[in-house]
């Protein structure tokens, strides 16, 4: 129903000639959610200023800690791969 509504108001609007856009708008609407889910972690990382820790970044004992109980966790819950470990600035 709704992609009807969108057709007809275009139609009605804009007419004849926009509606050779329409699949173009619809494939930008379904794709620009994916993109902005793919950039949100590396804007997360660079907003908050997070250092990982998980590869070697290890500089004090509780962070050696801390990827120590998470690898644990993760190899007792069967995960094959271990999760990114980060920290960041108080």
């Amino acid at each position: 129903m709704g992609l009807f509504a969108t057709y007809l108001l275009i139609y009605i609007f804009v007419g004849q000639e926009m509606l050779n856009y329409f699949p173009l708008l619809i494939l930008f609407a379904f794709a620009t959610p994916f993109i902005s889910l793919m950039m949100s972690k590396a804007t997360v990382k660079r907003a908050y200023n997070i250092r990982m820790i998980g590869d070697g970044g290890v500089s004090t004992e509780k962070e050696k800690l801390v990827v120590d109980t998470i690898t644990l966790l993760s190899q007792k819950l069967g995960l094959q791969k271990l999760p990114e470990i980060g920290v960041y600035p108080l």
